[in-house]
Formats: C-alpha cells, sequence, structure tokens
C-alpha cells in the first residue's frame, strides 16, 4: 500500500493469516495502525516510513516472526510501542519518539539500531541489547548516553554526530572501531577509561572538550587507532616537529611511530 496518500485507514488485518511483509510507506493521511496488526503472527518486516500524520502504532509484543521495523519521517508519532524479542533491526528516524520501550531490551537479537533525527529523544537510558553491533543515535537530543553501553562487547559502530546537547561520554566497550562525534557542540568530558586502542575518532567540531577529555582521547590514539581533533597546534606528545614540508626523525624512533598533522582551512 505503500504511496497511497489518501488512505486514511487500514481495514482489519485479523484475517491476513499468511502477510510476512506490511509496508504502508508515504500514506500521508493514514492516522493508525490498526490494532489487529498484533494477529499477524507471520509478518516479518513492518514498514511505515513518510507517514506524516501516523500517531499511533499498537502492541507488537506477541509477533514472534517480525524481525525488521523501519519507520522514518513519521514527526506526529510520540510513542513507540512494546517490541517482540524476535526483532533483529530496528529504524527510527525523524519522529517525535521520546524514548524507546522497556520490551527492548530483551531483544537479544537485535545487531542494528538506528534511531537518529529524533530531537525529542533526551535520555537513552534503556539497557540496549548484549548482541547490537551497530549503533546510530545521530543528531538525537540526548544529553548523555546509559552507562550500560560498555557492556556491549560486540558493539563496534558507534554515531553520535550532531547531538548537539550531549555533555559527556562515558566508558565504551574495547570493541569498538568507529566512534563518529563529529558536531557535538555541549560535548566536554569523556570517561578516562575509554579502553578502545584500536577505534577511529572523529570529533570535529567539538571545540568545548576539556583539557583531561584531549588527553585521554590522545592516549588512546597513540596506540593503534586515529583521532580527528579540533585544534589549532601540535600536540604535546609529539617529540619531532617541524613547520613546512620537511620532517628529520631519528632512525631511532622508526620502529613505531605517529604522526600528527593540524591543517588550516580557508
Amino acid at each position: 500500500m505503500c504511496g497511497s496518500s489518501c488512505l486514511k485507514e487500514l481495514p482489519d488485518l485479523s484475517k491476513a493469516a499468511n502477510l510476512e511483509r506490511l509496508d504502508v510507506a508515504e500514506c500521508n493521511a493514514l492516522v493508525e495502525i490498526p490494532s489487529s496488526v498484533a494477529n499477524l503472527h507471520k509478518i516479518v518486516n513492518l514498514h511505515m516510513e513518510s507517514c506524516e500524520s501516523l500517531e499511533v502504532i499498537p502492541t507488537l509484543i506477541n509477533l514472534a516472526s517480525l524481525k525488521i521495523i523501519n519507520i522514518h519521517d513519521c514527526p506526529r508519532l510520540k510513542s513507540f510501542p512494546d517490541v517482540p524479542t524476535s526483532l533483529e533491526e530496528l529504524v527510527i528516524e525523524k519522529t517525535g519518539v521520546q524514548e524507546l520501550p522497556a520490551s527492548f531490551r530483551h531483544c537479544t537479537g537485535v545487531t542494528t539500531l538506528y534511531i537518529c533525527s529524533n530531537r525529542n529523544l533526551k535520555t537513552f537510558s534503556t539497557h540496549l541489547p548484549m548482541g547490537l553491533r551497530k549503533l546510530d543515535l545521530s543528531n538525537c537530543g540526548i544529553e548523555w548516553v546509559t552507562d550500560s553501553i560498555k557492556d556491549l562487547h560486540n558493539l563496534y559502530y558507534l554515531k553520535l554526530s550532531g547531538c548537539k546537547r550531549l555533555v559527556s561520554l562515558p566508558e565504551l566497550p574495547c570493541s569498538l572501531e568507529c566512534l563518529f562525534a563529529e558536531d557535538c557542540t555541549s560535548l566536554e568530558r569523556v570517561s578516562d577509561s575509554l579502553n578502545i586502542p584500536n577505534a577511529q575518532f572523529n570529533f570535529i567540531k567539538c571545540f568545548t572538550l576539556d583539557r583531561e577529555a584531549r588527553r585521554a582521547i590522545i592516549q588512546q590514539s597513540f596506540v593503534h587507532g586515529n583521532v580527528i581533533l579540533p585544534a589549532r597546534e601540535v600536540l604535546e606528545e609529539v617529540d619531532y616537529r617541524a613547520r613546512g614540508n620537511c620532517l628529520t626523525i631519528p632512525p631511532s624512533a622508526f620502529n613505531r611511530f605517529k604522526v600528527c598533522v593540524v591543517l588550516s582551512i580557508h
């Protein structure tokens, strides 16, 4: 039914026992997903993109086959329903959702969570599924991230870009490979126990990072990873320095070294 812009309501779907995919994308007049959806026990995919009037989704907790929920650009949707433990992927982008349901913590099979551009999402205190591998919270209104994130030992990708109210970062899992936190303009502090030596960091436009936070980030990047930070000069930890296009490094330093470059963008 995707693209049915004049569709105002769905019929009773309780007898559609074999339905596996429901797509109501771009049904701009649709206000509510009927409660009969709770009877679709074979449904696997549920797509609700660009439903500008959508306000109500019933509980989905009994849909034992449901694996993918994709909700995008539904600004009037303020609350999100309970979800089944069978869920593997959840995308909630550009909605008015303020928090995830408590039932989400039991979705141990979820590996991908995109909950982007939800400006009303102020906190993220939900205990996250242990199998989570990719987490995208970019452009949300969060001010902090739950401390339990350090226990996600499979998480390798974390994106917090554009979270302008985010003030601090807790201890992160050592499995992390990519951390994108660019344009987090209120970010001041990070945990002293980052413990993610192989990660790539991006802190572009994070001008409020305090000295201790910068030092903690730099110490991690000097192990195996790399980091992008806003700065006006070469880091103090760099032993060999030069201006221009030539730098002399003694042979004794060739065994292992890191490079720091300050770029001026006009």
